[in-house]
This record gives C-alpha cells, sequence and structure tokens, in this order.
C-alpha cells in the first residue's frame, strides 16, 4: 500500500488489524504516526519511516509479530512507549544518535531480537523497555544514560553480559529480575560495587594486580603465602603452574580493599611450583 504524498499524518489507528498487508510506503510528507496505527498488521516485515516523521503514538507497531527489522528515522527523539511491543519477529533494530530515550515497554516481548545497539545520545532507558527480549544475550550501554527505570531489562533470561561505558546510573526496581547475567565496568568510573542490581560486577581496563609489596610473603603458618595488590573491586586470579607452560587458576577474589593475601595450602604437594596473576 502506498500513501498518498500529500498526507502529513497517519490517524490513530489507521491500519490496526491489517493482517494481509504487507508493506506500506511512507511519503515524506507524514511528520506523526498515530496511536495503535499498524497494530496487529502480522503480515508486515519490514518498516522504513521516512525522516520527516518526528514522532509516533502508543502501541504505534505493537504485536506486528511478522516485523523482522525497523528504522528508526534520525528525526527522532523518543523511541514511543510501547512501539514495538509484542512484535515476537522483529530481530534487529536500527536506533538513531537522534534518540535521547526509549520509552516505557518500547520493546517489551520482543522475543526474537537478539541484538539492540543503544546510541550514545539516549539519556533515559524506560519501565520495561526491553523486558522478556529472551533472545538478547549481551548488552552495550553507553555513558550517556542516566537512568534505567523500572525493570527494563527483567526476564531477559539469556542476557549474560552487560557492559557499561560509563557511570553507574541510578536503577529502578527489578530492572535485572530473572537475569543471570555479569555486569562489567571500566576502571575509572565511580558508582560501581560487587554486584549492580543485584547482579555480579566486573572491572575491566584497570592496571594489571602486582605480587608482593607487603610484608607477608613466603612460608608461614606451613602454607606459602604473598601479597596481592590492585584497586578496590578489582577481580583477580591467581593461576599456578609446574612448568610454565601449562598454568590452572587456583584462587579468583574481588579486591575489597587495595591489597589481599594469596595462601597456597597445597604448595607442598608439588616439587616445585610457580605462580602468575592476572585481572578479569
Amino acid at each position: 500500500y502506498t500513501i498518498p504524498d500529500n498526507v502529513i499524518n497517519i490517524g490513530d489507528y489507521a491500519f490496526t488489524d491489517c493482517a494481509s498487508l504487507t508493506s506500506v510506503t511512507i511519503p515524506n510528507s507524514v511528520t506523526s504516526i498515530g496511536m495503535f496505527a499498524f497494530t496487529r498488521c502480522t503480515s508486515l516485515t519490514s518498516m522504513m519511516i521516512p525522516n520527516s516523521v518526528t514522532s509516533f503514538g502508543m502501541y504505534a507497531f505493537s504485536y506486528c509479530s511478522g516485523l523482522t527489522s525497523a528504522a528508526i528515522p534520525n528525526s527522532m527523539t523518543t523511541v514511543g512507549s510501547y512501539a514495538f511491543y509484542f512484535c515476537t519477529g522483529l530481530t534487529n533494530v536500527a536506533i538513531p544518535n537522534s534518540v535521547i530515550s526509549i520509552g516505557n515497554s518500547a520493546f517489551t516481548r520482543c522475543t526474537s531480537l537478539t541484538s539492540v545497539a543503544i546510541p550514545d545520545s539516549v539519556m533515559s532507558i524506560g519501565n520495561d523497555a526491553f523486558t522478556f527480549c529472551t533472545s538478547l544475550t549481551s548488552m552495550i550501554i553507553p555513558d550517556s544514560v542516566t537512568s534505567i527505570g523500572n525493570r527494563a531489562f527483567q526476564s531477559c533470561a539469556n542476557l549474560t553480559n552487560l557492559t557499561f561505558l560509563g557511570n553507574a546510573p541510578p536503577l529502578g526496581g527489578s530492572v535485572f529480575y530473572n537475569v543471570s547475567g555479569t555486569i562489567y565496568y571500566y576502571y575509572g568510573t565511580t558508582g560501581w560495587g560487587t554486584t549492580y542490581g543485584g547482579l555480579p560486577t566486573v572491572m575491566m581496563g584497570a592496571p594489571a594486580p602486582q605480587v608482593g609489596g607487603g610484608s607477608n610473603v613466603g612460608i608461614q603458618s606451613s602454607n606459602f603465602l604473598f601479597t596481592v595488590s590492585g584497586v578496590v573491586n578489582q577481580t583477580i586470579v591467581v593461576e599456578a603452574s609446574t612448568n610454565l607452560i601449562n598454568w590452572q587458576p587456583v584462587w579468583t577474589n574481588t579486591l575489597s580493599g587495595t591489597s589481599t593475601n594469596f595462601a597456597d595450602l597445597e604448595w607442598t604437594n608439588y616439587t616445585r611450583r610457580f605462580y602468575r596473576v592476572q585481572s578479569w
């Protein structure tokens, strides 16, 4: 279906339940798309929204289960609330760097969505924005994000890797409920602890940990012991080897201060044993 080029607004419910509609050409004259405009257009497979469009209403493309890709125009500053709600076939979406907020439930239950690139213009991620996006495995949160709403990633059961490029933004409630992933953040950013939203955190980019620097080095109380120095919240791994070729992790610790002691309880079981320290 081709919308005439003198149309400036696609009204509320304009194409609701047009289940046989397979394609729509939207002219550059259109500046807004109304609420529920394409709801349950289940045969639509893609949607190209022209740059003339500056807004679309709630549920504009909701329940379009056949929609596999969508490009949001760079004229928009917000991905509207419930915009792609229950678009279960949506595998990818392009969000331009004009967008500063992702609305409430914008991508709720987009169960086929495998990746989303959030541009560094986005400042807020709304309530339930990605709830039940069960195919998401990783997400990069840019340093522009200053707030994440309630349940934003709830029940994204396969989301195992969330990397934050900036300081820890304030979280709403139950943001990571039923998520078993790990939060990665960079050394030098602030607001982080050993957990964030209930998920474990791992610091990246910190200076390499050092062996020594303390008085506790050598054999003490029948154990071989040495001090490991690093930075607060840095996760360190001590590896051991008998031949300097094959290394095995023997101890992992997240520093609560700038140093800690490692004690090898099994050192007498080996003729010789070498150690090295790495960070995650």
